[in-house]
């Protein structure tokens, strides 16, 4: 898989994290501004990078090394985060 691929597929595992983790916050507490904040940005990244990918021409730009490592290192740091949320 390139890297552009890559970067993007992690942008949108970090947006359904998000997603993820209001659900499973709106469901154990109710309503909560938090939970209102992570579930519109999760879902708005995830579309984000879904009509990204959709609109592009075939050209896809290669990410430069710090953000792609940035991504990959928040996407793990986010799984971490939401395993233990949800084990909590």
């Amino acid at each position: 898989m390139d890297r552009a691929r890559l970067y993007r597929l992690s942008i949108a595992v970090t947006g359904g994290l998000l997603t993820s983790v209001a659900l499973l916050l709106l469901a154990r507490r109710g309503s909560s501004t938090i939970a209102g904040v992570l579930l519109v940005s999760g879902v708005g990244q995830t579309l984000g990078v879904a009509a990204e990918s959709l609109s592009t021409d075939g050209v896809d730009p290669e990410p430069g090394p710090v953000p792609f490592w940035t991504a990959m290192a928040f996407t793990g740091i986010g799984l971490v985060g939401a395993v233990l949320f949800v084990l909590s």
